[in-house]
């Protein structure tokens, strides 16, 4: 670029690049008065992400927090209906008890108060025809699942579980769900893991 000088003379005017101009700039503030009297470092860019949880750290977590079934399964929580007449949970498959004694002898407990509206939870499905048992996981509510194992009941097209299979032929579509622990962590994973730990306790035959 050409500028005028005082002088009233032409010339190129001097380039300065400018990542100095930049680096001298942040040199002037380093050196303040004020940077010098507090005797402060020059603070440094870090990049700071939070990890995923991976399935290691889960199942590290859920040992941590849940050392062993006897100690998860000793509460006595409440199951509250929700009082609509047309929550067909409510009305025809919730077992409203607080413990639960399977079918190999295991006692259940419901480890909190619980709805048709609870999420995050671990429950066991009972065939009214033979008492013989299935035993799941949901992340949605307690009725939204009971809603979706009864269609896979009654709709040949969806029967394609053991246990819709079984429900249907054994008590004409007739169960009923016992949902009694409530997950401490909203992963798919976890709850999977929790669920295993309790089928290897009932044992259920549904599966």
């Amino acid at each position: 670029a050409v500028v005028s000088t005082q002088s009233g003379h032409y010339g190129r005017a001097q380039y300065i690049d400018p990542s100095k101009k930049i680096a001298n700039i942040v040199t002037d503030l380093v050196h303040t008065d004020k940077i010098r009297a507090s005797n402060s470092e020059i603070p440094k860019i870090i990049n700071a992400r939070k990890q995923p949880l991976n399935l290691l750290r889960l199942l590290s977590l859920s040992k941590k927090r849940d050392h062993n079934l006897n100690e998860l399964n000793n509460n006595n929580g409440e199951f509250i209906k929700c009082g609509n007449k047309q929550c067909l949970f409510c009305k025809d498959n919730a077992i409203v008890e607080s413990t639960y004694t399977t079918k190999n002898g295991t006692t259940l407990k419901r480890n909190v108060n619980m709805t048709c509206k609870t999420m995050d939870l671990i429950y066991l499905l009972m065939c009214t025809g033979c008492r013989e048992e299935y035993l799941g996981e949901t992340g949605c509510t307690i009725a939204e699942r009971t809603n979706l194992h009864r269609s896979q009941i009654k709709i040949e097209t969806y029967r394609k579980l053991k246990v819709s299979k079984h429900v249907h032929n054994c008590s004409n579509g007739q169960f009923k769900i016992f949902p009694f622990h409530k997950c401490s962590q909203q992963s798919h994973i976890y709850r999977e893991e929790m669920e295993m730990r309790f089928r290897n306790l009932v044992n259920p035959k549904l599966h």
